[in-house]
């Protein structure tokens, strides 16, 4: 998921629980944003981890150099990563190509930093990722917290919880399964869900067979219509 994992109000414990895994996937994810949001990548515009950062993207820049910076140090000392200087410059090129003055320490912070539900969200959310490393560093989460997301000024909506099986697999709001990309399902799996909660040829009394030779295009349909709705409802109803 697009997302700048956030369990504390403090960049420096934040940055310090991640998993060695989760600093890789991390750096990419901050460039990510910082590129959607500058108009130079589409793919992501929709989603509430990108949007939460319009208007404070020198945060994000700064959170995204010391990521990359501790990413450095831990492939230097535990992998020796050859070049690793050279990917560290590249990376801070990035950054000053979209228009961050490194030398600031200081940068607005969101009206949302600080919320404690929204940090509580973020913990329970990262028990989720890699519940054998978080769960040895932050105690006491409670795990069955929805995520909060930012909206406009002193608003938040709920986005996924754990389904039954205690993973993300599928995701459920009260009680009610929402967004699930349909790559993540097999045929049978989609044919399922699109006859369940979506009437995608509403002409035909027939349901969708997992077997339709035009299957993939209402993959693509399906995908394409959750990428610019599911954020708004998170509801398939």
């Amino acid at each position: 998921m697009m997302r700048i994992y956030l369990p504390f109000d403090d960049i420096k414990a934040n940055i310090s629980v991640l998993s060695e895994e989760d600093l890789g996937k991390q750096r990419n994810c901050a460039m990510t944003i910082l590129d959607t949001i500058a108009n130079r990548s589409k793919g992501w515009q929709w989603h509430p981890g990108v949007m939460m950062w319009v208007g404070y993207e020198e945060l994000l820049g700064i959170i995204a150099r010391r990521i990359n910076e501790e990413w450095g140090e831990v492939h230097t000392e535990r992998v020796g990563i050859p070049g690793i200087k050279q990917l560290k410059g590249d990376y801070l090129k990035l950054l000053i190509d979209l228009g961050f003055d490194l030398t600031r320490n200081k940068a607005l912070r969101p009206w949302w930093w600080g919320n404690q539900r929204f940090h509580d969200g973020n913990k329970a959310y990262l028990y989720h990722v890699n519940r054998a490393w978080y769960s040895q560093i932050i105690p006491n989460v409670d795990v069955g917290l929805c995520d909060w997301w930012p909206q406009t000024v002193g608003e938040f909506k709920y986005g996924p919880q754990p389904g039954p099986d205690g993973t993300y697999s599928e995701y459920y709001i009260n009680d009610k399964p929402i967004y699930r990309q349909s790559k993540n399902m097999d045929g049978h799996q989609f044919a399922m869900h699109a006859n369940r909660f979506h009437n995608l040829i509403p002409d035909s009394k027939a349901p969708i067979r997992h077997d339709e030779p035009v299957i993939n295009l209402f993959r693509e349909l399906h995908d394409r219509l959750h990428q610019m709705r599911v954020y708004s409802s998170h509801d398939h109803e």
